[in-house]
């Protein structure tokens, strides 16, 4: 795992720290200084009208 978030960090640099790729958005949230970033990919049609609805129905 440990060489995974090291690659993940160097592509993420080579970047920034949100790239965006075929309509998905991909962000690294670095959660402890040492703590691996976490990715969070959503997409921006399927996946945000999904989150919004059910974001609307529980508020």
């Amino acid at each position: 795992m440990s060489g995974l978030g090291k690659h993940c960090r160097r592509a993420l640099s080579r970047r920034q720290d949100a790239s965006f790729d075929n309509g998905v958005l991909t962000v690294a949230v670095p959660i402890a200084p040492k703590a691996q970033p976490v990715k969070i990919s959503v997409g921006r049609t399927e996946s945000q009208r999904k989150l919004g609805s059910t974001a609307s129905t529980k508020s």
